[in-house]
């Protein structure tokens, strides 16, 4: 019954599954990974959801990408998707406000969760435009990006690097993906979504890596536009 559903006549839709299976598997690793390191650090248990929540949608993805479904059920399967990824964001969000800005992270939780409420509303709206989700990764990543980037900046022994490098290549992988143009053939045709998950997955490993590795002195905050040094 199954095997009668898959797109066989769409190879690349079942790439973008395969690639997503893989990503599955990788986020929950990176989950476990973190939160082995999570006793002492709160940071690490909202990143290891953020990696569950990824997980989540990459799972829901190769689904909806291998599988010929009735309409109603695609677009329902779809819809966990973009709550799985508007979630993860704002998980992203918070884990990173814990970690560089403690101070300000039960300040600006609502807020935040109310941009990933509103990213996920608009995204069920307007189903064909996924800039939507986008637009809301791409904030959540930038900001990460700079508050651990200025971490490191003022001196953690190059630990934050690695949190940055790979939310970096999670960034290019998002714009491989919004710009649609690139695709290749290994045996296989991969599309831009498939290559976005190739991608986006060493970025995933080399920010579990420096998030196990980095330590924040918390407390030492005095304003938002400062991270904290580390311990």
């Amino acid at each position: 019954m199954m095997l009668d559903l898959l797109r066989l006549d769409a190879p690349t839709e079942l790439t973008t599954a395969a690639t997503d299976l893989l990503l599955a598997v990788i986020c929950m690793l990176c989950a476990r990974h973190t939160m082995a390191h999570a006793v002492a650090r709160p940071a690490l248990r909202i990143w290891s959801w953020a990696f569950v929540l990824s997980a989540t949608a990459a799972l829901l993805g190769a689904l909806a990408h291998a599988l010929d479904l009735p309409k109603w059920l695609d677009g329902s399967i779809w819809g966990f998707i973009y709550l799985a990824l508007a979630a993860g964001i704002g998980a992203i969000v918070l884990a990173t406000f814990e970690d560089c800005l403690p101070a300000w992270r039960a300040r600006v939780q609502p807020f935040v969760w109310a941009l990933a409420l509103a990213s996920f509303g608009a995204a069920m709206l307007f189903p064909d435009v996924f800039a939507v989700i986008l637009v809301w990764q791409g904030a959540g990543v930038l900001f990460a990006i700079w508050a651990y980037g200025w971490n490191g900046l003022r001196g953690d022994g190059g630990r934050s690097a690695w949190v940055v490098a790979g939310l970096v290549i999670t960034a290019v992988a998002a714009v491989v993906q919004a710009t649609g143009s690139i695709s290749f053939t290994l045996v296989w045709p991969f599309d831009h979504n498939g290559v976005f998950h190739l991608v986006q997955i060493p970025g995933l490993i080399a920010a579990a890596h420096g998030l196990a590795k980095t330590r924040v002195a918390r407390g030492e905050v005095a304003n938002p536009a400062q991270c904290a040094r580390r311990a």
